[in-house]
Formats: structure tokens, sequence, C-alpha cells
């Protein structure tokens, strides 16, 4: 089995479990992690889930890596920063929420309150939608006459 099938089972899998595990809202979620950090396994399986994304892309597209065309370019461009942003996730999260399960309150300060949670959530459609977006521009790409890799 070559590497590049391999990359995308292992993404496929770890997408379609985190997804399920979310989904359905399963008791592992909340289930400490690190208790000395605090943190879930919610945290780690949606942060592996929105990893999965980008992953899928570059394993579904290797020709992304070396572009050919101005379109190419963009998208690779697009992709990296969807893998950065993925990294970044639960840094940025804990950044807005000031804890590891991202939790949120009325309160004063920002960090943790009820208006960084609209940034958290905006911050969580935009980490899952950019590599979305990528596989559909490669897609309509490959489709209207771009790389045939």
């Amino acid at each position: 089995m070559s590497t590049r099938k391999l990359g995308l089972i292992v993404s496929l899998v770890v997408f379609c479990a985190a997804s399920y595990l979310l989904v359905t809202a399963s008791p592992v979620l909340n289930q400490l992690a690190s208790e000395s950090l605090s943190m879930p396994w919610g945290t780690l399986i949606a942060w592996f889930g929105l990893l999965s994304l980008p992953g899928l892309v570059y394993f579904l597209f290797p020709g992304l890596m070396h572009p050919a065309t101005g379109v190419q370019r963009i998208l690779k461009g697009l992709w990296l920063l969807s893998v950065v942003l993925a990294l970044l996730w639960p840094l940025l999260s804990f950044y807005l929420a000031a804890n590891w399960s991202y939790s949120f309150k009325a309160q004063d300060s920002f960090r943790g309150s009820a208006r960084a949670s609209a940034y958290y959530w905006n911050l969580v459609k935009f980490t899952a939608a950019l590599p979305l977006l990528v596989f559909l521009g490669c897609l309509l790409e490959r489709f209207f006459g771009g790389s045939k890799k």
C-alpha cells in the first residue's frame, strides 16, 4: 500500500471517528485526558478532527504541493493557511476561553466571556470550512481543465 493511500485512509478514519463522537455527544468527550490541565478528551478529538481535514485534501490532491497555475498557487496558499490554523486551533481556543474545555460564561472580562464565545465559534467554523473550500476549489480546478495530478 502506498504512503498516499495509507495517509488518506488514516485521515478519513480520524475524521469519521471524530465526527461520530462529536455528533453523538459521546460521554468520552467530557472525560479528562489530562487532570493537571483539566483538558477533556473532546478537546483532543476535535483537534484531531480539524487536523484531518487538511490531511484529506493533501492526500487526495498531491499535485497541490507543486502548483503549475495561478489558481493552484492560491489553493496551495489557502491549504497552508488551513494547516497552520488547524495546528494553532487549540492554543487560539484556549486564549479565547481561558480553559481547555472551551467553556464560556457571562462576565465582564473578555477571555471566557460570551463575547469571546462568538469569536471561538467563528474560529471553529473557519478552521473547518477552509480545507473544505480548498477541496472544492481543487475539484473545480481539476474538472475545468487544470492539473491531471
